[in-house]
């Protein structure tokens, strides 16, 4: 597995579009097309604002992004912190919601929506988030745009 870069910073609202432009560079590395790019800069930021929304930690959580390119091709994102667990893919349950009104639990419908490929683990003692972006095949082979 190739590693494309990594970066790590404090999360907060203004940190967002930092992240953002490094997943933004890991996409166009790794060939996709300007509009795939925002696409998963889109469910990036969704993963990160539901970070500070749900998490209140904003300014305290070290978050480390890792893009990588594997073997067969597909584009990995993985987002990790060392903060309180919090699974954002279980959005009616309390472990992360409470009793907090639906609409107001965190919607992880544009992660999948745009990335079908969305995991979490915890381990280790950090909630670990993956976005798994398959091949974009319509510009594989020639730089993105």
């Amino acid at each position: 597995m190739k590693v494309l870069g990594e970066m790590q910073h404090a999360l907060s609202a203004d940190t967002i579009p930092l992240f953002i432009q490094f997943v933004s560079s890991c996409g166009k590395e790794h060939g996709q097309s300007a509009n795939r790019i925002r696409e998963i800069e889109s469910a990036v930021y969704e993963a990160l604002d539901n970070m500070i929304r749900f998490m209140h930690q904003e300014g305290e959580l070290e978050v480390t992004i890792t893009g990588k390119a594997d073997e067969r091709g597909r584009l990995i994102l993985e987002i990790s912190d060392g903060g309180k667990p919090f699974n954002m893919l279980l959005g009616g349950d309390s472990f992360i919601s409470g009793s907090l009104p639906e609409q107001e639990r965190p919607s992880v419908r544009v992660m999948k929506k745009l990335i079908r490929n969305v995991d979490y683990i915890r381990h280790e003692g950090r909630n670990c988030l993956t976005l798994t972006v398959m091949p974009d095949f319509k510009t594989a082979g020639t730089p993105a745009q």
